[in-house]
């Protein structure tokens, strides 16, 4: 019970040996639990433990919670005549639990493999047990594509539309970075990526795409936000809007892989100087097929720079998402005149003003492509037009008047 409970709480050990302590089937059964609630396990070796079938299916349930998860059990079936018919059943279930007797006179050299053995492997893949190095792929990051898929452990491709992240996910997130030192109140986006997810995420996949390495999602909701506001609100209002957990959002700072600006580059463009080839309308278009709405959060960071609309990005997706004829949503927590267009007037307002990027930066290539396609498509003007419609329609099924000043959430 202790090392399923010991599982269930630690957020990093990623590799466990308890080989030859004598764990049976209730043992088993407890680290199951302790499997199925960890987030960062890689590998457990239970090698010459008397663990037997129910022990056995009850670890293999584990792991269709757990995809990211090995288990070592290597001479399952030894002492208790386990028939050939059971094994193959087993690994009908899952092939992440390996029964195959790896033994050799290089693997009992290996200090993770004596009895007792609790090896935290910080290079598991120099053992000589193979899956193991299939488990983690190595030691090598696998970079970004150039026509800007992620590349899994794995080797798989996993293109803009899969790039999605769940609310319980999101929870896991936050249960492990949160706290004094990793994600106080006052971080924004910006900074929860340059001080959290560059250092702890930097092997070529977003924390979306490792959270579904072995089935990546795809996105079903597309979230509109701006990299200003203050990522702890900004996850509760998430969560205040959608009650369903499971399902899986476009949050472009975790959804992105945030590598060099190269990477990061292109994954926005796919390989494509055409913005609707790139990631965004790729996105856009698989939540439509999954009949998705965009959800358009705003915060209170931006009241005084200009409203949300002051960002170009923010502008665009919602137009964007209007013209796909997705459904487009207002948190109505943050959905005053001032945190859409900050102090101006919201019909004399303009996203021709609009920027990208951090604000008081120079112009980006994000930037010059919006322009670039507003300019020589629908034009300004109606870009204006279209998003202040839907944002008065949102205020009107909530109740609330156009007209209402400047005033807090």
């Amino acid at each position: 019970d202790m090392g399923g409970h010991m599982l269930s709480c630690n957020g990093t050990l990623q590799a466990l040996w308890l080989n030859r302590n004598s764990i049976g089937d209730m043992g088993a059964g407890d680290l199951a639990n302790g499997v199925q609630a960890n987030t960062t396990l890689l590998g457990l070796g239970l090698d010459g433990n008397p663990v037997a079938r129910s022990g056995a299916f009850r670890l293999a349930a584990a792991l269709a919670v757990n995809t990211r998860c090995c288990i070592f059990l290597n001479h399952f079936g030894r002492d208790e005549s386990i028939e050939p018919e059971e094994k193959k059943e087993l690994r009908g279930k899952t092939s992440r639990i390996i029964t195959d007797d790896y033994h050799s006179k290089e693997s009992t050299a290996d200090p993770g493999l004596q009895r007792g053995g609790v090896h935290a492997a910080p290079s598991l893949c120099s053992t000589p047990l193979a899956r193991i190095a299939q488990v983690l792929g190595g030691a090598k990051c696998a970079p970004v594509s150039k026509d800007g898929k992620q590349i899994t452990r794995f080797g798989e491709r996993v293109a803009p539309s899969h790039w999605g992240i769940t609310l319980s996910q999101i929870a896991k997130f936050r249960g492990v970075h949160e706290g004094p030192g990793w994600i106080p109140d006052s971080f924004n986006a910006r900074v929860l990526v340059d001080t959290v997810i560059k250092a702890k995420y930097k092997k070529g996949t977003s924390v979306a795409v490792t959270y579904n390495e072995q089935s990546p999602k795809r996105v079903e909701i597309m979230i509109s936000h701006c990299w200003e506001e203050a990522v702890i609100p900004f996850f509760d209002d998430l969560d205040d809007m959608v009650p369903d957990k499971e399902k899986a959002f476009f949050v472009c700072f975790l959804s992105v892989y945030q590598g060099s600006n190269e990477e990061v580059n292109a994954q926005v463009s796919q390989g494509s100087e055409d913005i609707h080839d790139m990631a965004f309308h790729q996105t856009l278009k698989e939540v439509r097929r999954n009949n998705g709405p965009m959800l358009v959060v705003s915060n209170d960071a931006v009241r005084e720079q200009g409203g949300l609309y002051s960002r170009l990005w923010c502008a665009f997706e919602v137009f964007c998402a209007i013209e796909l004829e997705v459904p487009v949503v207002f948190n109505d927590r943050c959905n005053t005149p001032v945190h859409i267009y900050g102090l101006a007037d919201p019909i004399a307002s303009t996203c021709e003003r609009a920027r990208c990027g951090a604000p008081g930066t120079k112009m980006n290539a994000d930037e010059c492509r919006i322009r670039a396609a507003i300019q020589e498509g629908h034009g300004w003007r109606k870009v204006d037009r279209v998003i202040h419609k839907r944002w008065l329609e949102a205020r009107t099924r909530t109740g609330a008047t156009a007209s209402t000043g400047p005033s807090g959430c």
